[in-house]
């Protein structure tokens, strides 16, 4: 189970959920490590296409810790996840963290090891939020080649698309379970 938090404010956050098979997903929360008082609804989510978990009746300005629970459709007791967190809102003139980050293009002119140590020195800054500002998918100017590296440009197509998100969601897992984030759209993101 995957997940990217998005959408935050003083009392919500929004939970992007990817799983590699049907699942019931429901999220454990609290504002104490290992003390999870709060439950969101239980939610089917299927395999390709994510699901979104919102977390409701939040404190501003509060460190909340969570964990996924889930359960195949297979199964009957559901698991538990690894700890995470996040922090809602700060209160208005509380000073907070965030991180910006822009144009990855994961074309063949960069790599994808330093993307990887980008979204770890991002995530050890323990930011409020991530800004992406760009030039993240690149749907518009190359498609993936059989590994996480583009090709030459081609036209996209619905599978080029899909395959080009999948890839960058799974960079964006690395922060996004414990740090919100914000996409802007960048000229070669698929305006179109």
């Amino acid at each position: 189970v995957d997940i990217v938090l998005g959408r935050p404010t003083d009392s919500t956050v929004a939970a992007s959920v990817r799983v590699s098979v049907d699942m019931d997903v429901y999220l454990d929360y609290g504002t104490a490590p290992g003390t999870y008082p709060g439950q969101t609804p239980a939610s089917r989510i299927t395999l390709g296409a994510p699901g979104v978990i919102d977390v409701t009746g939040l404190r501003p300005d509060t460190a909340y810790y969570y964990r996924v629970r889930y359960r195949p459709s297979t199964e009957a007791t559901f698991r538990a996840g690894d700890e995470r967190t996040f922090h809602t809102a700060r209160l208005p003139g509380s000073a907070f963290t965030f991180v910006v980050q822009a144009d990855p293009h994961l074309d063949g002119n960069s790599s994808a090891a330093v993307f990887e140590q980008t979204m770890r020195n991002e995530l050890a800054d323990r930011p409020d939020f991530l800004v992406d500002l760009g030039d993240t998918s690149m749907v518009e100017k190359c498609v993936i080649a059989g590994s996480d590296r583009c090709a030459a440009p081609a036209p996209a197509t619905p599978a080029s698309v899909s395959a080009r998100y999948a890839l960058m969601r799974g960079y964006f897992e690395q922060v996004g379970h414990s740090v919100p984030i914000l996409l802007a759209l960048g000229n070669h993101d698929g305006e179109a």
